[in-house]
């Protein structure tokens, strides 16, 4: 027979490892790694959230980044830490109800929660290293370059990164109307799968994100598909399209691309 125990979690260790799904649960449930994401200091490389540089990760030959040799021997100074806890499939039931429950042990799980009491450290590394870079850096430069209009924003971008229609295409998966709407300065009211589509193609961080979307009359709400908006942007800033759209499927969210490219509705 189970034991009748006292509803609650236990923890054994820390590890730097963690899966995407297990990543996104906790940037939901956890407002302190939350913020800690959306500093833009941090890059989920290898299944690790290190810290964003070149100290640490390098760029391979795919477009993508991969953990410096340094990184691999030294993750207890670069790499964000979790705790690995073990609850009960019911547990946050029964811990929002207020009492004590029959668990059968199991049937236990694990999941892996932020360690912010072991990442103080960390964090000040972090910190330290985006002070020290040198200004105008890329993502500096994505911030002044924001205009008056989304499209504006989006064809600066595009001349800077020397993009013609063909890269456009490979790197949001829209079209070549699209393309030329943006180049030409439409007016034309975007949705905002194909703003964030966009975004994810022209590889900024969150803060330029937000700045941009703003820019076209949106902002993320707390739905599970704008939560994984900002996730994108976040944790995985840099990343190919279909890479976000993968993490998006694993979520049961319709990718982004060429389908989201109608024009939105106007609010009733």
């Amino acid at each position: 027979m189970p034991d009748y125990i006292e509803n609650k979690k236990q923890h054994s260790g820390t590890t730097p490892g963690i899966t995407q799904i297990e990543a996104f649960r906790e940037y939901c449930d956890n407002a302190e790694f939350r913020m800690v994401l959306d500093g833009g200091m941090f890059r989920y490389v290898q299944g690790c959230f290190v810290i964003d540089h070149e100290k640490y990760v390098t760029p391979d030959c795919d477009g993508g980044f991969l953990l410096t040799r340094y990184a691999h021997t030294h993750l207890n100074e670069c790499a964000l830490q979790f705790s690995k806890i073990i609850e009960d499939p019911d547990l946050e039931h029964a811990r929002r109800a207020g009492f004590a429950c029959r668990i059968d042990k199991s049937i236990s799980s694990e999941r892996k929660h932020y360690a912010d009491d072991a990442c103080g450290s960390i964090i000040d590394n972090a910190e330290a290293l985006h002070k020290l870079r040198e200004a105008f850096d890329t993502d500096y430069e994505n911030h002044l370059a924001i205009t008056q209009t989304f499209a504006e924003t989006a064809k600066t971008l595009m001349q800077r990164k020397k993009w013609n229609s063909v890269i456009f295409k490979e790197k949001t998966l829209l079209g070549d109307s699209m393309y030329s709407r943006l180049i030409n300065n439409s007016d034309r009211v975007l949705s905002l799968r194909t703003a964030v589509a966009i975004c994810v193609g022209l590889g900024v961080d969150a803060m330029t994100a937000n700045r941009m979307l703003s820019s076209a009359g949106y902002s993320f709400g707390s739905s599970k598909e704008h939560q994984a908006f900002c996730y994108l942007f976040s944790a995985l800033h840099g990343r190919s399209i279909d890479e976000c759209n993968a993490f998006l499927e694993s979520l049961s969210i319709l990718p982004l691309g060429t389908r989201d490219e109608r024009p939105a509705r106007a609010s009733s």
